[in-house]
């Protein structure tokens, strides 16, 4: 069991909202399991810095057939007999080449079902110490890495609405010209929640979510690989 008391102040209120990898959790606003639906199970990796207190997300590349360009966190479906934290930190080796053995898992947000593709994804959240070379494991799976502070994400300068024209609307970080929406943004909006550092943003600043990181078109739905 970790001592909040020993994690780096911004961390410790998450810590002590986040369940363990054992629990059974209900799901994250907006992403609603559809009654009497299936699902296969997913995890991603949320890996907070502890250098920077930042998150560290992947870009996918621009020639993949799903959801070319678009930012979200490493990770995917359950190998059989696998937990979910064993799957994020697996992912994790293999797209971004992350040394897990000085990662440390806090616990994980509420299972979130993502409906588009019928995945239950668990956010495993997971302190590393930020200094560890990480780099792109497989330039089939991720064109680029970015990490942004948790300053900056729970910054109101930085936050949107993403809208599309089939009338979705959901949380977006926006970064120079990288657009973070769909299911990572609910994602990052609930840990800021949950951590105590979100604070009040304008929600009615809408832009319409970039044809870059849109493609197909299907909604708010982040790339889980099986």
């Amino acid at each position: 069991m970790i001592d909040p008391r020993s994690l780096p102040t911004d961390l410790q209120e998450l810590v002590g909202r986040l369940t363990d990898d054992g629990q059974q959790v209900g799901d994250l606003p907006g992403m609603r399991r559809p009654r009497g639906g299936r699902s296969r199970r997913a995890a991603v990796l949320i890996l907070v810095g502890e250098d920077r207190m930042d998150l560290t997300f992947t870009e996918r590349p621009a020639h993949m057939r799903k959801h070319p360009g678009q930012i979200s966190f490493p990770g995917g479906s359950l190998d059989q007999g696998e937990t979910a934290v064993q799957a994020a930190l697996r992912e994790a080796r293999e797209e971004i080449a992350l040394d897990t053995t000085g990662v440390q898992v806090l616990g994980r947000l509420p299972n979130a079902h993502v409906p588009a593709s019928g995945f239950d994804v668990a956010g495993i959240v997971a302190l590393w110490d930020g200094t560890s070379p990480i780099r792109p494991a497989s330039p089939d799976e991720v064109a680029a890495i970015h990490r942004y502070p948790l300053a900056d994400l729970a910054d109101p300068a930085n936050r949107f609405t993403a809208r599309l024209p089939t009338g979705y609307r959901g949380p977006a970080f926006v970064f120079d010209d990288i657009f973070v929406w769909g299911f990572t943004a609910h994602l990052v909006d609930t840990l800021l929640d949950l951590s105590g550092l979100a604070v009040p943003w304008p929600q009615e600043k809408e832009l319409d979510v970039p044809w870059r990181f849109l493609r197909e078109g299907k909604g708010p739905d982040t790339p889980v690989e099986d």
